[in-house]
């Protein structure tokens, strides 16, 4: 037999390999570039769409009570401030503890503080502004907080508020803290000074609060719902797939090997 009729593979590592390698990493690296820019180039038709996606609120009904998430100074307490003293609210306005340093005020006061100073500078009197009990750090922990406080107000109904771009995910969450409670919630958008859903990527503040609350949305998905037991699904599949490419990998090397000895035993 003519041993150059005989196609044999270059042993693993070979030049020819780590070229070829090198090729698909590049025409990866070019695609993702390609991409990226073609994102960037076509932001001002899809990125406010994103925007608007984040924002869940409603058309404000008369509530019980309204409870003001911490955060947003400028905005928040204003909203709810509106609120109240157009009728909505009827009782008290709940306010959060934040233990965070964070979430602190430009004055420097804790969150509820300055939420208290804001709303009774607006004219809601002192009286009818209530912090609850806990001291929270997140989103989940002022779901938790206001869960605990329905306990001995099962049937009141309460106003969220909130800014326009976290409404989603404050849904999500008191939903899932509160489960059938949460038909008595509503969600009311409050807008941000300086950018919204139109123009968020093109100022500074607006770009760091909506690419938080996007990231922050599949974070929430997998910490507090079931999207960890889709991560381990995944992972396993993928697991799955890379064992099986590296066995046929491994099969077609050990082919090319008996191909090479088989070629160099005809030439002797």
């Amino acid at each position: 037999m003519d041993s150059r009729a005989i196609r044999t593979e270059p042993p693993a590592g070979s030049t020819g390999q780590v070229k070829r390698r090198r090729r698909r990493w590049l025409r990866r690296i070019l695609a993702v570039a390609v991409l990226g820019l073609a994102l960037y180039a076509s932001g001002g038709w899809w990125l406010p769409g994103v925007g608007h996606w984040l924002d869940v609120g409603e058309s404000p009904r008369v509530s019980d009570y309204c409870l003001v998430l911490s955060g947003d100074f400028e905005s928040r307490p204003f909203g709810a401030a509106a609120l109240y003293h157009k009728g909505f609210i009827r009782h008290e306005i709940w306010l959060t503890h934040i233990a965070s340093t964070e979430r602190v005020s430009p004055s420097r006061l804790d969150s509820d503080a300055a939420a208290r100073r804001i709303l009774t500078t607006v004219g809601v009197p002192d009286d009818r502004i209530v912090v609850l009990d806990g001291a929270c750090v997140s989103t989940f922990d002022e779901a938790q907080s206001l869960e605990r406080m329905l306990r001995t107000h099962p049937d009141a109904t309460v106003t969220i508020v909130t800014s326009d771009y976290h409404t989603r995910r404050s849904r999500w969450v008191f939903r899932k803290v509160l489960g059938d409670r949460a038909d008595h919630l509503q969600f009311i958008s409050v807008p941000t000074d300086y950018f919204n859903a139109e123009n968020w990527w093109k100022v500074e503040e607006g770009f760091a609060s909506y690419s938080k609350e996007i990231l922050k949305l599949p974070f929430y998905y997998v910490r507090y719902g079931s999207g960890l037991v889709w991560i381990v699904v995944l992972s396993l599949i993928i697991i799955g797939l890379w064992t099986g490419r590296r066995i046929r990998r491994s099969r077609r090397v050990g082919a090319g090997g008996e191909a090479s000895a088989i070629a160099t035993t005809e030439r002797d």
